[in-house]
C-alpha cells in the first residue's frame, strides 16, 4: 500500500509567529534583536530562496538556537524588491533593461509586515508576549505582534530545514 505524504503534515503548528513592521535593515534588526530579546542571531550560511516566474529571490535569514531549551528562532525577511531579469533580444543592446522593480513577498497574506519572527517549539505564550512587547521598545519597529499560523495559506514558505 503506497502513503502519501502532504506537506501540512511535515508543518506542524508547534511555532508561534511574529509579524514586524519596521524601516530598519536586516542587519540592524538583527542586532538589536539581540540586544532586547537577549538571543544570538546570526546570520544563515545561505539565504532562504524563492523561485518566481522571472528569477530566484533571496530572502535574508537569521537563526538562534537554545540548545537547553530546545527552541529554534528564526528571524527572516517578508518583503524584498527586484529587477525583473529579461533575456536580451538579438540586436538590442539596452532598450530590454528593466527599469521598475518589483516587491515580493514572503507570505503574500501580510504584505505589509517587513519581518517575521518564527519560533519554533515554544509552549510559554508569556514569554512570546514579552517578546512582542520588547520589540516594541526599539525605536525603529512600528509594531510587532502575533500571528495565528495555522490561518496562513502560504505557512509552507515557513519551512527553513
Amino acid at each position: 500500500m503506497a502513503y502519501k505524504l502532504l506537506v501540512d503534515e511535515l508543518l506542524e503548528d508547534d511555532f508561534y509567529l511574529i509579524g514586524i513592521h519596521t524601516s530598519l535593515e536586516h542587519i540592524r534588526l538583527a542586532y538589536f534583536a539581540n540586544k532586547y530579546l537577549q538571543l544570538q542571531f546570526k546570520r544563515c550560511a545561505s539565504d532562504l530562496d524563492f523561485k518566481t516566474d522571472e528569477q530566484l529571490a533571496y530572502f535574508a535569514l537569521f537563526h538562534h538556537q537554545d540548545i537547553y531549551r530546545e527552541v529554534d528562532y528564526y528571524l527572516v525577511e517578508n518583503k524584498i524588491s527586484y529587477l525583473p531579469q529579461k533575456k536580451p533580444t538579438a540586436g538590442s543592446l539596452f532598450q530590454d533593461l528593466p527599469t521598475n522593480t518589483r516587491n515580493l513577498n514572503l507570505i503574500p497574506e501580510y504584505p505589509k509586515v517587513d519581518f517575521w519572527l518564527k519560533i519554533e517549539n515554544e509552549s510559554d505564550e508569556n514569554e512570546i508576549l514579552g517578546f512582542v512587547s520588547k520589540l516594541k521598545e526599539i525605536n525603529q519597529v512600528l509594531t510587532a505582534y502575533t500571528i495565528d499560523a495555522t490561518k496562513l495559506k502560504s505557512k509552507h514558505h515557513l519551512i527553513f530545514n
